[in-house]
């Protein structure tokens, strides 16, 4: 009998504490934009009522809103990751917008990881966003929320079937970097993200895959072309984005597309490193490596680089090391539907 009831006493708080990050979270996240080639930074409030189900799928609401220039309200999904405290929220549908005409509509995909500092639960992390008409990058910038009791605006039935707490008084912290360096970095591994039909197959095989295996220069020979992604898809031009898939620790990557050095030794960070392809019925077969020039201040040198054709957007988190590169191919065939392999 006391065996069993030892059992009970631990699971019941293990219970309790998977569902941390579910209520109201209150803070703001903000924007790096380049004007005119200088960096500007621009801050916007933003409230988030989170829904957690079975510990790990999450759903919910996120307003954002800045005073004459933008509000909106959209419904998001994502996860959980109760290993690393780490939220994945990905808004869907955007609505009831108010905005000026210098302001873009943009669904937001934010990294959070959470933490605590003293009474305080936060979720801190970064984010980036993509137009909700074209699907093309919009920005990215850093996410700062602390839990709340109270809200403005309308609150969910999930959050008012929440037990009432003490009322909490937001802080007056902004965003600053003090916050980012207390947490580890975030490894975003963003489920598949597209407007569109696209088919994943998920496989340990080995297809025939034409392994082009370009060469590169002497200093990287004796590192590993890791396969970690094929697509073949019926569009002939695709943008390549990368970012950084975390905090910013000053990871730089070199990219080489069928050997060619496009990208020489870039800092990646919030502002997208682009580059724009071109497939023909002749060359169908694009191979993109990329290769690690340093490991910044947390290793390994980890990236997320995101495709986009037609109306779709593909996101591939990337990891590489002075042992390893990583490796994408993109193959062409305009008669077959879009398929992407796990590798």
């Amino acid at each position: 009998m006391k065996f069993i009831i030892c059992i009970i006493i631990y699971l019941i708080p293990a219970s309790i504490n998977s569902q941390i990050i579910k209520g109201l979270w209150k803070g703001s996240f903000e924007v790096n934009q380049e004007v005119e080639k200088k960096v500007s930074i621009n801050k916007y409030n933003f409230e988030v009522q989170i829904n957690q189900i079975n510990n790990k799928e999450l759903t919910g609401v996120t307003y954002s809103y800045k005073t004459k220039e933008y509000s909106a309200k959209a419904t998001f999904n994502g996860d959980f990751n109760l290993v690393n405290k780490t939220a994945t929220i990905r808004e869907s549908i955007i609505s009831d917008v108010e905005k000026n005409a210098n302001s873009d509509v943009c669904k937001m995909v934010c990294v959070l990881k959470y933490s605590k500092n003293g009474n305080k639960e936060l979720l801190t992390g970064v984010f980036t966003s993509f137009n909700q008409k074209n699907n093309k990058f919009c920005y990215a910038g850093k996410v700062y929320l602390e839990k709340v009791t109270e809200t403005f605006f309308p609150k969910e039935v999930f959050i008012k079937s929440l037990p009432k707490l003490k009322t909490t008084q937001l802080s007056k912290n902004t965003i600053n970097d003090s916050v980012f360096k207390k947490i580890d970095k975030i490894s975003i591994k963003i489920k598949d993200s597209v407007v569109g039909t696209i088919k994943v197959l998920n496989t340990n095989l080995n297809p025939k895959i034409i392994a082009l295996e370009y060469n590169l220069p002497k200093e990287y020979n004796d590192r590993q072309n890791k396969l970690v992604e094929k697509l073949i898809i019926n569009e002939k031009d695709v943008t390549v984005s990368f970012f950084d898939n975390g905090i910013i620790d000053n990871d730089s990557i070199s990219v080489f597309v069928n050997g060619q050095l496009l990208i020489n030794k870039k800092m990646i960070n919030y502002t997208p490193i682009i580059l724009s392809l071109h497939l023909t019925i002749e060359k169908p077969i694009i191979e993109i490596i990329a290769v690690a020039e340093n490991f910044g201040a947390y290793p390994p040198n980890t990236a997320l680089m995101i495709l986009t054709f037609s109306n779709k957007r593909y996101e591939v988190p990337i990891s590489t090391d002075f042992k390893t590169n990583a490796k994408v191919i993109i193959e062409y065939d305009a008669n077959k539907e879009i398929l992407i392999q796990h590798f």
